[in-house]
C-alpha cells in the first residue's frame, strides 16, 4: 500500500463523528494490525510507524504514535486521552548551531499486556512498559519498567508494587 493511501485512510478515521467500528476497519485497511474486540477513539494518529495492537485493548482520544519505529501494544491494555508514543530520536551534536540536525534513528516502543497508560503520558523511544503496569497521568517514561508497578513523575519512577493474581 502506498504512503498516500495509508495517510488518507488514517485521516478519514480520525474524524470525531466516525463510529468506532468503522474507525477500526479503516485503521486495519491502512496496514495496522488491530486485535479483536479492540476499540479506538477519534483523533488516532500513527501515520508512519509499524504498529500492532492486541485484542480487547481500548485506546481513548488523541493517541499520537510518532516516528517510523515499531510499536507494539499488547492485549487488555487501556490507554487514556492524549498519550504520546515516540519512536524517533537523535544524538545531540557538538555544533551549537545544529544540535537537532543529527541523523534520526528509530527505536521500538512496547506496551505489554494488561497495562493502563493514564492521560497525558509520554513514552520515549526504546522503552518497554512491562505487563501489568500503571503509568500515572503526566508521567514521562524514559526507561523500561518492571512488571506490575505503579510509575509516576518526570522521569517516571516506580512508586509501588501492584498486586498480581496468578492465573492457574
Amino acid at each position: 500500500m502506498g504512503t498516500m493511501v495509508r495517510h488518507l485512510l488514517l485521516t478519514l478515521q480520525s474524524f470525531r463523528g466516525m463510529p468506532w467500528f468503522v474507525r477500526v476497519r479503516l485503521i486495519r485497511l491502512s496496514g495496522i494490525s488491530v486485535g479483536k474486540s479492540t476499540k479506538i477513539e477519534h483523533e488516532f494518529s500513527a501515520p508512519d510507524c509499524q504498529l500492532s495492537i492486541g485484542e480487547r485493548t481500548y485506546i481513548n482520544a488523541q493517541l499520537l504514535v510518532e516516528g517510523s519505529g515499531t510499536v507494539r501494544i499488547g492485549a487488555n491494555v487501556r490507554i487514556a486521552p492524549r498519550v504520546s508514543l515516540l519512536t524517533g530520536t537523535h544524538s545531540i551534536t557538538d555544533d551549537p548551531l545544529s544540535r537537532a540536525s543529527a541523523q534520526v534513528s528509530f527505536l521500538p516502543v512496547t506496551i505489554e499486556d494488561g497495562c493502563w497508560i493514564c492521560a497525558n503520558v509520554t513514552i520515549q523511544p526504546g522503552v518497554t512498559v512491562r505487563s501489568g503496569c500503571v503509568v500515572a497521568s503526566g508521567a514521562v517514561v524514559t526507561r523500561d519498567t518492571e512488571p506490575n508497578g505503579l510509575y509516576v513523575g518526570v522521569p517516571a519512577l516506580r512508586k509501588s508494587d501492584l498486586p498480581c493474581r496468578q492465573m492457574a
